[in-house]
């Protein structure tokens, strides 16, 4: 990889030499540097900024300042953060000096087309260059190291339920699905954290924050426009959302799942308010936060379902069926609203066992509350992220009613309404 980055220097300082009134024009990325091979480009960009889809998108540059800005900049930094900065000039080629002509000709449509075109491209190629630098700074600020310890204790917790809880299934599960990625000391949930907040990026960030007020003018020009285009999955960082078909509402994601390698991210943003707050009582980080954490880990489970012993898998059907009161053809035929109600079914009894194991004997309550403690405060802030939330009264009351632990603490009779008479659970 260093051999690309000296050979695409030396291309760019070609560039730099062309006079002022001349243009420099290029038909596809790879032209910046013709003598380096199409795959060992795509290769650069896979690895540097997960792109993997050929870059054909031809631009134009017609501004050579940019170029020698770009390299007087460059040079006052040592080769660890060239990446970054390799990065950045292809988000700022694209974002800045795109010929909206050439995008209308590429796209065979109208200019407003082509303006559309143009501004998606720049929002996903600036957000894969840019994104994670900023990000990494803000994990920094809300996640300092007691707030790691905190968490990390949070998901090795529920690790170890989990794991109890599947081991006591006995041989129903392939060894894939107990729950291996979360043995590591931070747990698997940290994976991006960690790598934001380890030395190295400190040392490579701490550069490039240097550079933030002309970073923050570009991104603040780039995202003038985007409003009007963001795909419908998508939001401007650091905000992960989905659109809701039923309600047409963008709910925010607290957690960023990865099904193909088994794992999940926490979004930054979910540890601040009021998902989280380190001076928080334990039952209330347990109860917000860790039912985040929770109702991810169940999600990584259930997308093994497919590999499940047929006897547990069609015992979990059944399960489904008592709960929601309705059969269903198969997994598959299940709503993703449905399945987020059901993980948050699946996780709750090893969250609640988790929380349990964690606590100590001193009563918790909420000045002004003093009438809640504890338990209770546990069970009201498991809740408390479902408020407003499509189907959000059957993602609270819903599990709850079936697990004994809830109608112990608030003393509810057998057979009433948040007690069930016949309790529907995933594991036994």
């Amino acid at each position: 990889m260093a051999d690309i980055e000296n050979k695409t220097i030396s291309a760019l300082l070609k560039v730099k030499n062309i006079k002022d009134h001349h243009v420099y024009t290029s038909t596809t990325i790879s032209n910046l540097c013709p003598h380096l091979k199409h795959q060992q480009w795509m290769d650069a960009l896979k690895s540097r900024l997960g792109i993997t889809n050929d870059v054909t998108i031809p631009f134009r540059v017609n501004r050579v300042t940019f170029v020698r800005t770009f390299l007087n900049m460059t040079s006052e930094y040592d080769d660890a953060n060239l990446m970054i900065y390799m990065g950045w000039v292809v988000a700022v080629l694209f974002s800045i000096y795109t010929d909206s002509q050439i995008m209308t000709e590429y796209f065979y449509g109208t200019r407003d087309v082509a303006e559309v075109k143009h501004k998606e491209t720049c929002f996903h190629v600036v957000q894969k260059t840019m994104g994670f630098a900023f990000e990494a700074e803000y994990v920094q600020q809300v996640a300092p190291t007691q707030v790691l310890a905190d968490v990390s204790s949070m998901v090795s917790q529920l690790y170890r339920a989990y794991s109890r809880m599947l081991s006591s299934e006995g041989n129903l599960f392939p060894s894939e699905v107990q729950m291996s990625a979360y043995e590591n000391s931070a747990g698997a949930v940290f994976e991006y954290v960690d790598r934001s907040s380890s030395i190295y990026l400190t040392r490579v960030f701490s550069a490039y924050t240097d550079m933030s007020p002309l970073l923050s003018k570009t991104w603040e020009a780039i995202n003038k426009g985007f409003f009007s285009v963001l795909p419908s999955d998508v939001s401007p960082w650091p905000m992960r959302v989905v659109r809701d078909a039923r309600t047409n509402r963008k709910i925010t994601l607290l957690t960023s799942l990865n099904i193909a390698s088994g794992k999940f991210s926490l979004m930054p943003y979910a540890f601040d308010f009021p998902v989280y707050q380190l001076q928080a009582p334990l039952s209330i980080r347990y109860g917000s936060l860790g039912s985040v954490i929770s109702s991810s880990m169940a999600a990584m489970l259930f997308a093994n379902i497919s590999t499940w012993n047929e006897t547990y898998k069609s015992e979990v059907m059944q399960e489904i069926t008592c709960f929601f009161r309705r059969s269903f053809d198969s997994w598959d035929s299940i709503s993703p609203v449905e399945r987020a109600i059901i993980y948050r079914m699946a996780s709750v009894g090893a969250l609640w066992e988790a929380y349990r194991f964690a606590r100590n004997s001193t009563e918790e309550y909420l000045s002004g509350h003093e009438n809640i403690r504890s338990d209770q405060l546990f069970f009201f802030f498991w809740c408390y992220l479902q408020c407003g939330e499509p189907a959000g009264e059957h993602s609270c009351d819903g599990p709850l009613k079936h697990l004994p632990a809830f109608s112990h603490t608030f003393k509810c009779s057998k057979g009433s309404p948040m007690s069930m008479k016949w309790r529907c659970s995933f594991f036994h």
